[in-house]
């Protein structure tokens, strides 16, 4: 006959395999849902690109700073808030590791600090009128992507060899 304690020990050990086994997949689920949170993330700033295209030809030319954000007509404010706003909760999600800050250099480094050199004295101006800290995580990822350095991050890419060429398919 079963020792009780023997009896405890291995229902003890079956709950502990099952809630490994829970938390395992549970573990896989949440880090696909976020995955795709992070891909869905990055379509919106495809979606952004009349706003990135105001805010890099047109915003500084027809309306210099020093000037707040908020006091910008509606278009303009609204390309701008765009912009930034993206760029700020990006440079939240780099800051607490939830997106990765080299992926994010080598993809769109470029643009990122472009908006931060346009739209920097805007931010400027809307903190001292605010007393806050406004976009500084966005503040925060140009300075991670300038760090980083774009081009340095792309070189790590695979490339094909010179005079690859593809080979057409055969119409069916």
């Amino acid at each position: 006959m079963l020792d009780a304690s023997l009896i405890v020990s291995i229902l003890a050990a079956l709950v502990a395999g099952v809630s490994a086994a829970f938390a395992f997949r549970s573990e896989r689920e949440s880090r696909r849902a976020n995955d795709i949170a992070v891909l869905e993330f990055l379509r919106e700033y495809r979606e952004a690109e009349r706003s990135r295209r105001y805010v890099f030809r047109e915003l500084a030319t027809e309306h210099p700073s020093p000037v707040r954000i908020a006091d910008l007509p509606d278009k303009p404010r609204d390309h701008a808030l765009t912009v930034c706003h993206y760029l700020d909760h990006l440079g939240f999600l780099v800051d607490h590791r939830i997106v990765d800050q080299e992926g994010v250099a080598g993809l769109m480094g470029e643009s990122i600090l472009r908006a931060w050199e346009v739209l920097a004295p805007y931010i400027g101006s809307e903190r001292e009128a605010r007393g806050t800290d406004y976009a500084a995580y966005f503040e925060d990822l140009a300075e991670r992507i300038r760090r980083l350095d774009p081009p340095t991050e792309r070189k790590r890419l695979l490339r094909m060899p010179a005079g690859f060429k593809l080979i057409p398919r055969k119409s069916e």
